[in-house]
Protein backbone atom coordinates (compact mmCIF):
# COMPACT_ATOMS: atom_id res chain seq x y z
CA UNK A 1 0.00 0.00 0.00
CA UNK A 2 1.55 3.30 -1.15
CA UNK A 3 0.32 5.32 1.85
CA UNK A 4 1.93 3.01 4.42
CA UNK A 5 5.20 2.94 2.48
CA UNK A 6 5.21 6.76 2.37
CA UNK A 7 4.60 6.87 6.11
CA UNK A 8 7.40 4.37 6.83
CA UNK A 9 9.88 6.40 4.78
CA UNK A 10 8.75 9.61 6.49
CA UNK A 11 9.19 8.02 9.92
CA UNK A 12 12.64 6.71 8.98
CA UNK A 13 13.73 10.18 7.81
CA UNK A 14 12.31 11.74 10.97
CA UNK A 15 14.23 9.28 13.17
CA UNK A 16 17.45 10.01 11.26
CA UNK A 17 16.91 13.75 11.74
CA UNK A 18 16.26 13.36 15.47
CA UNK A 19 19.37 11.18 15.89
CA UNK A 20 21.42 13.77 14.01
CA UNK A 21 20.14 16.52 16.27
CA UNK A 22 21.02 14.50 19.36
CA UNK A 23 24.61 14.09 18.13
CA UNK A 24 25.09 17.68 17.04
CA UNK A 25 24.12 20.08 19.81
CA UNK A 26 25.04 23.13 17.70
CA UNK A 27 21.87 23.09 15.64
CA UNK A 28 19.26 25.73 16.39
CA UNK A 29 15.90 26.17 14.72
CA UNK A 30 14.41 29.62 14.76
CA UNK A 31 11.16 30.74 13.21
CA UNK A 32 10.62 34.48 12.99
CA UNK A 33 8.33 36.84 11.19
CA UNK A 34 10.51 39.47 9.59
CA UNK A 35 10.35 42.61 7.51
CA UNK A 36 12.76 44.01 4.94
CA UNK A 37 16.08 44.69 6.67
CA UNK A 38 15.46 42.20 9.50
CA UNK A 39 17.13 39.29 7.69
CA UNK A 40 20.29 41.37 7.32
CA UNK A 41 20.36 42.02 11.09
CA UNK A 42 19.62 38.39 11.97
CA UNK A 43 22.35 36.99 9.72
CA UNK A 44 24.91 39.53 10.99
CA UNK A 45 24.39 38.17 14.51
CA UNK A 46 24.96 34.54 13.56
CA UNK A 47 28.53 33.32 14.06
CA UNK A 48 28.32 30.36 11.70
CA UNK A 49 28.69 29.52 8.04
CA UNK A 50 26.29 26.60 8.35
CA UNK A 51 22.97 28.44 8.20
CA UNK A 52 20.11 26.74 6.36
CA UNK A 53 17.49 29.34 5.55
CA UNK A 54 13.86 28.77 4.56
CA UNK A 55 11.89 31.63 3.03
CA UNK A 56 8.16 31.16 2.51
CA UNK A 57 6.50 34.56 2.79
CA UNK A 58 3.79 34.54 0.15
CA UNK A 59 5.24 37.06 -2.31
CA UNK A 60 7.47 39.02 0.06
CA UNK A 61 10.52 36.93 -0.84
CA UNK A 62 11.58 39.37 -3.55
CA UNK A 63 12.24 42.06 -0.92
CA UNK A 64 14.81 39.77 0.75
CA UNK A 65 16.80 38.51 -2.23
CA UNK A 66 19.52 41.17 -1.99
CA UNK A 67 19.96 40.45 1.71
CA UNK A 68 20.29 36.72 0.97
CA UNK A 69 22.94 37.43 -1.68
CA UNK A 70 24.84 39.72 0.70
CA UNK A 71 25.08 36.95 3.32
CA UNK A 72 25.33 33.90 1.08
CA UNK A 73 28.76 32.92 2.49
CA UNK A 74 27.02 32.12 5.78
CA UNK A 75 24.46 29.91 4.08
CA UNK A 76 24.89 26.18 3.72
CA UNK A 77 21.50 25.92 2.08
CA UNK A 78 18.37 27.79 1.14
CA UNK A 79 14.79 26.73 0.54
CA UNK A 80 12.68 29.44 -1.03
CA UNK A 81 9.18 29.56 -2.46
CA UNK A 82 8.82 32.02 -5.32
CA UNK A 83 5.31 33.37 -5.90
CA UNK A 84 3.97 35.11 -9.01
CA UNK A 85 6.84 33.71 -11.07
CA UNK A 86 5.17 34.91 -14.26
CA UNK A 87 5.82 38.52 -13.15
CA UNK A 88 9.30 37.96 -11.68
CA UNK A 89 11.09 35.66 -14.16
CA UNK A 90 14.00 38.06 -14.71
CA UNK A 91 14.47 38.67 -10.98
CA UNK A 92 14.40 34.92 -10.22
CA UNK A 93 16.89 34.18 -13.00
CA UNK A 94 19.29 36.89 -11.82
CA UNK A 95 19.04 35.66 -8.23
CA UNK A 96 19.85 32.07 -9.23
CA UNK A 97 22.79 33.26 -11.37
CA UNK A 98 24.21 35.39 -8.52
CA UNK A 99 23.75 32.85 -5.75
CA UNK A 100 26.89 30.72 -5.46
CA UNK A 101 25.04 27.82 -3.84
CA UNK A 102 24.10 24.97 -6.21
CA UNK A 103 20.46 24.67 -7.17
CA UNK A 104 19.60 21.07 -6.30
CA UNK A 105 15.84 20.91 -6.63
CA UNK A 106 13.01 22.75 -8.33
CA UNK A 107 9.37 21.86 -7.80
CA UNK A 108 6.12 23.36 -9.00
CA UNK A 109 3.61 24.11 -6.28
CA UNK A 110 0.48 22.72 -7.88
CA UNK A 111 -1.90 24.51 -5.52
CA UNK A 112 -1.14 27.57 -7.64
CA UNK A 113 -2.36 27.94 -11.23
CA UNK A 114 -0.28 27.87 -14.39
CA UNK A 115 0.24 31.11 -16.29
CA UNK A 116 -0.99 31.78 -19.85
CA UNK A 117 2.10 29.99 -21.23
CA UNK A 118 1.40 26.96 -19.00
CA UNK A 119 4.36 27.74 -16.72
CA UNK A 120 4.04 27.48 -12.93
CA UNK A 121 3.22 30.64 -11.02
CA UNK A 122 4.69 29.28 -7.76
CA UNK A 123 8.00 27.41 -7.52
CA UNK A 124 9.69 25.76 -4.56
CA UNK A 125 13.45 25.91 -5.01
CA UNK A 126 16.22 24.30 -2.95
CA UNK A 127 19.90 25.26 -2.96
CA UNK A 128 22.46 23.20 -1.01
CA UNK A 129 26.27 23.40 -0.75
CA UNK A 130 26.68 19.89 0.63
CA UNK A 131 24.65 17.95 -1.92
CA UNK A 132 26.47 15.33 -3.90
CA UNK A 133 26.47 15.56 -7.67
CA UNK A 134 24.31 12.91 -9.29
CA UNK A 135 24.70 12.07 -12.96
CA UNK A 136 21.96 9.46 -13.15
CA UNK A 137 18.32 9.75 -14.11
CA UNK A 138 15.71 10.40 -11.44
CA UNK A 139 12.06 9.72 -12.16
CA UNK A 140 9.80 12.47 -10.83
CA UNK A 141 7.54 12.62 -9.06
CA UNK A 142 8.90 9.94 -6.75
CA UNK A 143 8.09 9.01 -3.18
CA UNK A 144 10.01 12.04 -1.85
CA UNK A 145 8.73 14.49 -4.46
CA UNK A 146 4.96 14.39 -4.60
CA UNK A 147 2.55 17.13 -5.61
CA UNK A 148 1.43 19.61 -2.95
CA UNK A 149 -2.16 18.86 -3.95
CA UNK A 150 -2.58 15.14 -4.78
CA UNK A 151 -5.80 15.91 -6.69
Amino acid sequence: MLYRRDLRIFNLQLKKSINYLKLNKKIFFTKKKIQQGDLDNILKQINSDKVYLKIDIEGGEYDLLDEVLNHQKKLNGLIIEFHDCNFHKKQIKEFIENLKIPLVHLHRNNFAPLDEEQNPTVLEVTFDKSSEKFDGIIKLPNILDMPNDPN
